[in-house]
């Protein structure tokens, strides 16, 4: 945290030391409205080369679980937008944003450091007064981008902390009404809450899931070459890349434990599982924080090898399962489609290996008064973890 400066200092925008929000002191960081630098990143073609395609759309979405690589990404398309010659703006998102004056004075900021001619009667608005609508500083915001000759891109990383209807409603209000050579881009791990289908229909949107965000077998090799392992065998890279199903974290963390092995990197690759200490460690923080429910509701439910919300009701004896496979599948939480319809999922390997250990997998059954074997065995093709 810093003094409160002038983010567009350089650019002859004016200082904001001192600067205020509706009479309260403003503890601005620099940092949120410049891309981080993401060392070590491998070229990825098939998604770095689609910077071609942000011209024709409005908005952007890169949308996935922690640990697939969105920020990274981002950082990787802005690099390469403004050494086009284009005007990028860039803001981190974090819990302390989900206020409306807070969140559209960055915004002024980030804007206003990639076009200098934009945001300065916004962020002096702002700053005298809570009082004024967020409808009308963006359209001072809109009214200047009118005037900038370039194209415009507003990156928008960690959107998910964002959850103020007002923030949801601006952000559309900018989406509708900013010019044509205006786009924004979004990194977020939820469903922005956006008229996507409207963005779909007009062929204005961009998404970027999931499945997309996994690396390939050959994007594994790459990396791993990277990582100064480009010595493993084949049969050793295709085990890594089937047990981590391509997840840019975990390959992240076996590949740093498995530089410090030596010899024994064929046995840790045999024995890998979710059940480790730094890859549970990791899955660890990435529940921590979620609703207990939701928790109680995996921990339950991780014996199955396929989820429906039938089967779901039928282990955790509820009826929240289609409520609850919607907020996982909502929240991004490794949860994999099976199908089309929304009926069939499962859990990334790792996550439902985690979600077993033993000392977890007793105090469920504690919970229960009795196994949930007999309550699902007439369904067929199913297969129960732990049943026989």
């Amino acid at each position: 945290m810093t003094e409160p400066h002038s983010v567009g200092a350089a650019s002859g925008s004016p200082g904001l030391k001192g600067s205020t929000l509706g009479g309260k002191q403003l503890q601005f960081l620099t940092t949120k409205v410049v891309p981080p630098r993401c060392p070590g990143l491998i070229e990825r073609p098939r998604l770095d080369g689609m910077t071609a395609q942000l011209p024709a759309k409005r908005l952007a979405v890169i949308k996935a679980p922690a640990g697939f690589g969105k920020t990274s990404l981002a950082t990787v398309w802005s690099e390469r937008l403004r050494e086009g010659g284009n005007a990028v703006a860039w803001l981190t998102i974090d819990a302390d944003d989900d206020a409306p004056p807070r969140f559209l004075f960055y915004v002024a900021q980030a804007l206003q450091r990639a076009c200098k001619e934009v945001g300065t009667a916004a962020s002096d608005v702002i700053r005298e007064s809570f009082l004024i609508g967020s409808a009308a500083v963006m359209a001072m915001l809109i009214n200047d981008l009118a005037d900038v000759d370039e194209e415009v891109y507003l990156f928008l990383d960690n959107y998910h902390w964002i959850s103020h209807p007002e923030i949801h409603e601006v952000v559309v209000f900018f989406l509708t009404h900013a010019p044509s050579h205006c786009h924004v881009v979004i990194t977020t791990r939820t469903e922005p809450v956006f008229p996507l289908a409207s963005l779909r229909a007009q062929n204005s949107l961009l998404e970027i899931d999931a499945p997309a965000l996994r690396f390939d077998l050959q994007e594994t090799r790459a990396f791993l070459a990277q990582e100064k392992l480009g010595a493993l065998a084949p049969s050793s890279v295709e085990l890594m890349h089937r047990k981590t199903e391509g997840w840019p974290a975990s390959l992240r963390i076996v590949a740093s434990t498995t530089s410090r092995l030596g010899k024994d990197i064929e046995g840790y690759l045999r024995n890998l599982s979710g059940t480790q200490r730094p890859i549970g460690a990791y899955l660890a923080e990435m529940l921590d924080g979620l609703p207990r429910e939701l928790v109680l509701f995996m921990l339950r439910t991780a014996i199955l090898d396929r989820l429906s919300p039938p089967l779901c009701d039928a282990v955790t004896r509820t009826k929240s399962g289609r409520q609850q496979l919607g907020l996982m599948e909502k929240r991004q939480m490794l949860l994999t489609p099976l199908d089309r319809e929304g009926q069939w999922y499962r859990y990334h390997a790792l996550l439902a290996e985690y979600q077993r250990r033993p000392r977890r997998r007793r105090r469920r059954m504690r919970r229960s008064s009795r196994a949930p074997c007999d309550r699902i065995s007439g369904v067929d093709g199913l297969r129960v973890v732990g049943c026989p």
